[in-house]
């Protein structure tokens, strides 16, 4: 990293100096002698000194052979450390990354002096390296899935009248959404709007891009644009709710445009996000009547984001004023939690409630910058190389071990954004970085 902590050369020198009489003694009970303390970072053994001790003279245990300085100390590692791992042990081990080159000292503009038997240290910058506790938000992606049968039109106009009623609680909770719309069709039946003739097929509505299909809390009057989604007619007569949820979180989420169908770009790319958990609500007054067989439904459906979707169902209850409990969509909720509702109900309490689960389910994944970090390397792109990530003090990987993502850092949002990883309820998330 591109870091300047002023060390001077000649502490590094005289520290490391082959002959130091006033050495910190190697006292054989402990594996970091002289003051120091024990550290473990991704497998590599390490003593870290702050630097009062460094400052009376100082060498590393024998044990420990390779020696890096900073301003705020000296890592001493049984063996040659990458970048990343040295800059995670500076922040467990003084709060602050910026060490130099194996065997010297963090330069200052030219590398810094060699230790004995060491080269010289890493070329700096000359700025200065801050540590920021990031702000949490939660995130969560919801597909609305709309029956579209002739009996649904006074039930969409209530979904579309308390739109407000469901945003305020994931507004209020600053909450990082998603919100989609498909519909219970899966084959064109007759003249409902969006493009599809009523047989979405897990395809976000409308699915000719008349209107933006994926909303979030930026999108142009929120309120509006969802109660225009949910208002996809009424010209089919059979719900296949549970396998338009299916399709629209799984196949179609990867597909920019669905191959099957004449309509261009009417897949459900980007819908989906890594950081996000996943939340379907079932609408309808009738039974579902898709193929799948329970509980395989619920099971094709959590597949689709393990251990990280919830279903809810407002639908006709068991003695309610619908002719067709909605059973199946029920069951699906009591496999994957979530909450049931009547439709026989007022819409907007209904709808309040489900907004309020809503924001306490998003996933706790998306970490704010204050202000905007500093391109650390200088590569021209602040990105994960820049920055040195902790959860509750323990520094945490961009790449998870073995393959895949622990975390990103996203410049639309300037937050790191976990995906593999998900910190728990109450974590305290730091991001440290130079500039």
């Amino acid at each position: 990293m591109r870091i300047d902590w002023n060390i001077a050369r000649a502490l590094a020198i005289a520290a490391l100096a082959a002959g130091c009489s006033t050495a910190a003694s190697e006292d054989v009970a402990s594996a970091c002698p002289g003051g120091g303390s024990e550290l473990d970072v991704e497998g590599y053994g390490l003593c870290a000194y702050p630097s009062a001790i460094i400052e009376t003279g100082f060498r590393c245990p024998t044990t420990h052979a390779h020696t890096y300085f900073a301003e705020s100390g000296v890592i001493c590692s049984t063996d040659a450390l990458p970048d990343g791992v040295l800059q995670q042990a500076l922040l467990q081990a003084f709060g602050a990354t910026g060490g130099g080159g194996e065997g010297g000292s963090a330069g200052s503009g030219a590398g810094g002096a060699g230790g004995a038997g060491g080269s010289a240290g890493a070329g700096g910058s000359g700025g200065s390296c801050s540590t920021e506790t990031l702000a949490g938000s939660r995130a969560i992606d919801v597909l609305f899935v709309v029956d579209n049968s002739g009996s649904m039109s006074p039930v969409q106009g209530a979904l579309a009248t308390s739109a407000p009623d469901l945003l305020a609680p994931l507004l209020a909770a600053d909450v990082d959404f998603h919100l989609g719309v498909t519909t219970t069709g899966m084959t064109p039946k007759g003249a409902c709007p969006g493009g599809a003739n009523g047989g979405e097929a897990g395809r976000l509505f409308p699915v000719e891009g008349s209107a933006p299909r994926i909303l979030d809390a930026a999108t142009a009057d929120l309120a509006q644009a969802f109660a225009n989604n949910v208002n996809v007619g009424n010209c089919h007569m059979e719900e296949e709710g549970l396998t338009a949820a299916i399709l629209a979180t799984g196949t179609l989420a990867g597909q920019q445009d669905d191959p099957s169908t004449p309509q261009a770009g009417d897949g459900n790319l980007g819908f989906l996000r890594p950081e996000a958990n996943l939340a379907v609500v079932f609408v309808s007054d009738e039974e579902d009547q898709s193929r799948c067989a329970m509980p395989g439904c619920a099971q094709q459906l959590d597949g689709n984001k393990p251990g990280r979707v919830r279903a809810h169902a407002i639908v006709g209850l068991p003695a309610s004023c619908v002719p067709s409990a909605g059973q199946r969509y029920l069951d699906v909720v009591a496999t994957l939690g979530g909450t049931s509702a009547s439709i026989c109900d007022p819409m907007g309490p209904t709808m309040a409630a489900l907004g309020a689960q809503l924001a306490a389910d998003a996933a706790p994944t998306v970490w704010r910058f204050a202000g905007a970090p500093a391109d650390a390397n200088g590569d021209g792109t602040i990105d994960e190389q820049d920055l040195v990530v902790t959860v509750d003090g323990t520094p945490v990987d961009a790449q998870a071990a073995g393959g895949g993502t622990n975390w990103v850092y996203d410049a639309a949002r300037n937050a790191v954004v976990f995906h593999g990883l998900v910190p728990a309820a109450g974590a305290a998330v730091e991001a440290g970085w130079c500039n």
